[in-house]
């Protein structure tokens, strides 16, 4: 499966055609599912044509296909086919070696943006070789074969030692930099003598001279596939088999063929751990591998994580089944594995799981083939249904695509298409109770945080973080799930941050609330003080008190400040003993006439002050002063 810029799909595989044998059958998806086209390839002999790989041009959507193809009087040859983006074929370009008979085919294929070159390997049969270093007879060596967009043969590169002990390639995948026309083709290099096989990748520039070679010892090892990093970088990955098992062995070189480093894995769940397939994410440079673990009656995907550098940076474990492929949105950074998996009923499922570039799985997929789960479970390295995955960097789309049981039609091409979840959750916040006219709380308050990811194809909310300042602070707390809530009751200003975190690693813009809390009452001062008495009793007014009220947090709410006084004895509205003046600073001027009734036991006034804050605190402030009847029980104002 093969991408281009503008999202479309292209799919190829192969085909049951009427009377041509087994052919190459390509077909063309947009977006949305829709296809735009189907075109098939059967070879001049009328008999199977395998196809092996499929690539595509950006720039000119012109897509290329290859693979084995039964030839007239050759055997098997190297067969790629061109077609445009309507599907229209542009050319078909085959080749076969020396030996007439033998079953050459290409395995892989790649394209130079840059020059619109398309490159092809796969394995092709050469006669004997014999020198003073020895002999032996034919034997398979890897080639490599290039042609221009127009389907012109440029050169062929063969990867075969004709001095002992006569070490040949077996290709399992090609690459190409855009940027310097370099060839990579990495596989296993066989030993014929050994009988075993070590990682063996080589570089050609674009004339098809060959720039360097390096190998991988191991027993048995083979790499099974390359990628590229943002630098020129060149990671491969293979199996490698150690006395404890098989591991996975990931090796890193840089453009001129230095190896910079070497990584092993093996999982804990068994002695067998195989890569199928590795990634590079063309931002950060991340590595990443996909594989199968399988020991102890359990299979699982094993995904790893390094840093350009090598550094291990996760392990991702999911007993889904046999991993075969996987592929790294470079927007996101998120990961996507994907292979076959035992269903529920006991049939065989494609299993695909999302992780973030930090290994937490965001989300999984299953969709059943209608093929019959295996028994037993095939080797590593085998896909039961061919399941390939391939991300859309732009939309966030995915694809997964391989084999299904069809109604009535045997098998069918199968292609799943996953709609990413490209926007965040909404995370609303409500206060209880909520805040007065003012904007002001005179209780505590709890804020309940609610989350929703409802947009269709929304993976769901996987956590909230809030974190609170001011008066009161609390460092940020991560709440799995979509509702939660936090109590706030600290006196002042308040402010709670919040997001929310979908399960696809979208993070809605940080918001804020804010809440202020006074739970305190304003102060009034300057009332007259206990004991206030006034003599002489000579019916003159006597400033007894200049009153203020203040507030400290939400402050006194406007015109709620008030002052009254009253006595115990009659007054003359038109002389009136109690003036109460505001003072032009928020405050009252009290005063009091210091007389009384000669009859009476002495004259009792009452001050009274109100005041209210903006959080709906209310203080009220009494005082008396006395005028009182004999002057041995008055202490003078």
């Amino acid at each position: 499966m093969a991408l281009d810029s503008a999202g479309h799909v292209y799919v190829t595989g192969q085909s049951q055609g009427a009377g041509t044998g087994i052919d190459y059958a390509t077909v063309a998806y947009d977006p949305k599912g829709n296809q735009l086209w189907a075109a098939r390839y059967n070879g001049p002999a009328n008999g199977d044509d395998i196809v092996n790989g499929i690539a595509v041009d950006s720039k000119t959507g012109h897509v290329y296909v290859t693979g084995q193809s039964q030839g007239t009087e050759t055997g098997s040859d190297y067969a790629t086919v061109a077609y445009d983006f309507q599907g229209n074929q542009l050319w078909a370009a085959r080749y076969h070696g020396s030996v007439v008979g033998s079953s050459d085919g290409a395995v892989a294929i790649a394209v130079d943006t840059s020059t619109g070159n398309v490159y092809t390997t796969g394995l092709s049969e050469i006669p004997p070789s014999s020198n003073a270093s020895g002999s032996i007879g034919s034997r398979y060596a890897s080639k490599t074969v290039a042609y221009d967009s127009r389907g012109n043969q440029l050169w062929v590169a063969m990867d075969c030692s004709d001095q002992a002990p006569f070490k040949c390639g077996d290709p399992k995948a090609i690459a190409v930099d855009s940027k310097s026309g370099t060839v990579y083709v990495t596989g296993g290099r066989y030993n014929p003598m050994l009988g075993d096989t070590s990682f063996g990748t080589l570089a050609y520039d674009s004339t098809g001279t060959q720039l360097w070679i390096a190998e991988v010892h191991g027993e048995f090892a083979e790499a099974v596939g390359i990628a590229l990093g943002p630098t020129g970088n060149i990671y491969l990955t293979g199996p490698n088999l150690l006395p404890s098992g098989r591991i996975y062995t990931t090796v890193a070189y840089d453009p001129g063929g230095t190896q910079l480093w070497r990584k092993a894995y093996q999982m804990a769940v068994g002695p067998d751990s195989i890569p199928s397939a590795i990634a590079v994410d063309s931002n950060t440079g991340n590595v990443y591998v996909a594989g199968q673990g399988r020991g102890f009656g359990s299979t699982d995907f094993a995904t790893v994580a390094y840093d350009s550098n090598g550094n291990q940076l996760w392990v991702a474990d999911n007993s889904e089944g046999l991993a075969n492929t996987i592929a790294v949105d470079s927007r996101t950074g998120n990961v996507y594995v994907a292979g076959e998996s035992q269903g529920a009923g006991g049939g065989l499922d494609y299993a695909t799981v999302v992780y973030d570039s930090s290994g937490h799985q965001l989300w999984t997929a299953r969709h059943s083939t209608g093929f019959p789960w295996p028994s037993p479970v095939p080797e590593f390295g085998f896909s039961v249904s061919g399941a390939t995955i391939a991300v859309d960097s732009n939309t966030g789309n995915v694809y997964v695509t391989g084999q299904g049981q069809g109604t009535g039609t045997g098998t069918d091409f199968t292609t799943i298409a996953y709609s990413q979840d490209t926007t965040p959750p909404v995370t609303a916040a409500s206060a209880s109770p909520g805040p007065n006219s003012n904007g002001w709380n005179n209780t505590n308050v709890t804020v309940t945080l609610n989350s929703t990811d409802s947009e269709s194809g929304g993976s769901g909310v996987k956590q909230i973080q809030y974190a609170l300042s001011g008066a009161q602070t609390l460092d940020t707390q991560a709440v799995p799930g979509s509702t939660t809530s936090a109590l706030i009751s600290a006196e002042g200003t308040t402010t709670l941050n919040y997001f929310g975190t979908d399960n696809a690693g979208n993070a809605e813009q940080s918001k804020a609330l804010t809440v202020q809390i006074d739970k305190t009452p304003p102060v009034v001062s300057g009332m007259p003080a206990t004991g206030c008495a006034l003599w002489p009793p000579n019916g003159r007014m006597v400033q007894v008190g200049t009153v203020m009220a203040a507030d400290a947090l939400s402050g006194v709410a406007p015109g709620s400040f008030q002052m009254t006084g009253s006595s115990n004895e009659p007054s003359d509205p038109n002389n009136p003993d109690v003036v109460i003046t505001p003072n032009g600073s928020g405050g009252y001027a009290v005063q009091l006439r210091a007389a009384r009734l000669g009859s009476g036991t002495g004259r009792v006034y009452t001050l009274q002050a109100t005041a209210t804050d903006m959080a709906g605190n209310t203080i009220t402030s009494t005082a008396t002063c006395s005028v009182p009847r004999n002057h041995s029980t008055a202490v003078a104002h």
